[in-house]
């Protein structure tokens, strides 16, 4: 909405990862979307989404508050909240970035590092680790039976925005969610 106002912009094409796709398409002041490898349709201008602070001039006073900006669809609300407990502080968790990423030594850490917060009473963890990191989640649920896995049960970023919506914190290393 800011872009089109301040800059004239008249339609706003946006291609991300096929996983993105359920959850952009909830953003209204996309005028398409486009996933994965498909082809962009004819444009006048192309803007990397993480170059747009620095094109726009963003600074903290100008960020607008309008938050949340993406949400999730209400069905998919509704379907995890009837899954997720309804006792407790509820905790989502990942710990674990891509294994790939050149910085992934700086970002990931090992899961035993949040077990003492597993120890509060009261508290629910749902792990939203998806890929690497299965190991590590088996060892740690024998452990602690507070601990409940969601990761093999998100197909994308809609399943995650979704279940993120029904928790009390997200406490995740430098990644997606």
């Amino acid at each position: 909405k800011i872009i089109k106002q301040k800059y004239g912009v008249g339609r706003i094409c946006v291609k991300c990862h096929t996983p993105l796709y359920g959850l952009l398409k909830l953003v209204k002041e996309i005028d398409e979307l486009v996933q994965g490898d498909s082809a962009l349709p004819k444009f006048d201008a192309f803007v990397p989404i993480l170059s747009l602070p620095h094109i726009m001039g963003t600074e903290l006073s100008t960020i607008p508050a309008d938050v949340p900006y993406i949400t999730a669809k209400s069905d998919l609300v509704a379907k995890w909240k009837g899954e997720l407990s309804s006792e407790g502080f509820k905790i989502g968790i990942v710990w674990a970035g891509a294994a790939g990423h050149k910085n992934d030594y700086n970002r990931s850490c090992p899961l035993k590092l949040f077990e003492p917060l597993m120890e509060l009473p009261g508290t629910v963890f749902y792990s939203l680790q998806k890929g690497r990191g299965g190991e590590e989640l088996a060892d740690c649920m024998r452990r602690h039976n507070n601990l409940i896995d969601l990761g093999n049960r998100i197909s994308d970023f809609a399943d995650t925005a979704a279940i993120m919506e029904n928790l009390d914190l997200i406490i995740s290393v430098d990644t997606s969610p």
